[in-house]
C-alpha cells in the first residue's frame, strides 16, 4: 500500500503472504490495524494511534465505515461467520499484542493492549450482532 504523508512524502505498507496458521481474520485485521497511521493525515495536533483506532473501529465517519466493510468483506469471504467477526477480531488484536511481546517491542504491545480493551468495551461480547460488522 502506498501513501502519502502528511509531509508531501510517501510511505509504504509492504504486506507479506498470508499467516497459513493463524485466525482466518488475522491478515485483514492486522493490514487494516497497520493502516491506522494513515488515517492521521496532515494533522499537527497530538493525536495517537489509539486516536486513530477510535476513528478506524470505532466511530460513525467515513474511516469507520470503510475498515468495517473491509472487515465484514473479508469475514464473508473467509467464511467467518458475522456474529464470530467480534470475538475473531479481538482474538487477532491479542495475537498482536504477542507478536509484539515476543519482539521486545513493549511500546507497540502497549498500543495494541488499549487496542484490544477498547474493541471489548465497545463491541460487547453478549451483543447480537456487532456493530462491528456491516450487512
Amino acid at each position: 500500500i502506498l501513501y502519502l504523508v502528511g509531509d508531501g512524502s510517501y510511505g509504504l505498507i509492504d504486506w507479506e503472504p498470508l499467516s497459513v496458521h493463524s485466525m482466518p481474520l488475522y491478515d485483514a485485521v492486522s493490514l487494516l490495524v497497520s493502516a491506522i497511521p494513515l488515517l492521521r493525515g496532515r494533522r499537527t495536533d497530538n493525536w495517537t494511534a489509539v486516536d486513530g483506532f477510535r476513528t478506524a473501529f470505532l466511530g460513525d465517519g467515513a474511516w469507520a465505515y470503510l475498515f468495517r466493510s473491509i472487515l465484514s468483506f473479508a469475514a464473508k469471504e473467509l467464511g467467518v461467520p458475522q456474529q464470530e467477526v467480534r470475538d475473531a477480531f479481538v482474538f487477532c488484536l491479542r495475537e498482536r499484542v504477542s507478536y509484539y511481546r515476543e519482539r521486545a517491542s513493549t511500546s507497540m504491545a502497549s498500543v495494541h493492549e488499549a487496542f484490544v480493551r477498547l474493541a471489548a468495551e465497545y463491541y460487547p461480547a453478549n451483543k447480537e450482532k456487532p456493530d462491528l460488522v456491516r450487512s
